[in-house]
């Protein structure tokens, strides 16, 4: 049921996306993730996505789960070319 309430694009390492997260605390607030995805883990409902953004001149991961209801849309912005799975020689 999760899986057919928005469309969810498949996502790879490399993807530059941007994702609106709705806030739990106050669900009139979004905030927009930008960044580059660097590992996916493929399992199932709980499939997870970790996504590197910069704020200010530190660099933050966070680990955002693919079919959470508070993710309210992707959006792909660039396709890098990448030859891993698991990009982590970003860090």
């Amino acid at each position: 049921q999760a899986k057919q309430e928005r469309e969810i694009p498949a996502l790879k390492p490399g993807y530059v996306i941007r994702v609106k997260v709705v806030q739990p605390q106050n669900k009139r607030r979004i905030q927009e993730y930008k960044g580059i995805i660097i590992a996916m883990r493929n399992n199932g409902i709980h499939t997870t996505f970790r996504l590197r953004r910069q704020i200010g001149n530190t660099f933050v991961e966070n680990v955002l789960p693919l079919y959470s209801p508070l993710i309210k849309e992707f959006e792909i912005l660039d396709i890098k070319k990448v030859r891993r799975a698991k990009l982590y020689y970003l860090r």
